[in-house]
């Protein structure tokens, strides 16, 4: 197999000055923001949860830059879920049509998801 690994990207815990290259940096913020829009408006718990999955791989990758300009709106997404109010968590959406059973799994990856972003966002935002 000759596929290798990308090369890591150099980032500062903590800081957020600029480590991406311009073109780089405005994809990946387009990405965060796309990632945040779902986590937070989003009615169907699994795409809430594949979201925070998602945005915690890519910030770890990126570094502090890749979402520091977007920390509130981030932690007010994050303390919405924790607290089961997000809309994935209120409103009726794509999840509802299956079991408790499943429902049971759905709100379990959510949750767990959300706790590694925020332990993603402590590591990466240099707590």
């Amino acid at each position: 197999n000759d596929e290798k690994e990308p090369k890591a990207i150099n980032w500062t815990k903590g800081s957020d000055e600029p480590v991406l290259p311009p073109q780089l940096a405005v994809y990946v913020q387009d990405c965060v923001g796309l990632l945040l829009r779902l986590i937070a408006e989003d009615t169907a718990k699994s795409v809430a949860a594949v979201a925070c999955e998602s945005l915690n791989e890519l910030i770890q990758d990126a570094g502090p830059s890749s979402f520091m300009s977007r920390l509130p709106q981030l932690l007010e997404a994050l303390i919405l879920l924790a607290n089961g109010k997000a809309p994935c968590q209120t409103l009726l959406g794509d999840d509802d049509d299956h079991d408790e059973d499943d429902d049971d799994d759905h709100d379990n990856v959510l949750m767990d998801n959300v706790a590694d972003l925020c332990g993603g966002v402590a590591k990466v935002a240099g707590a």
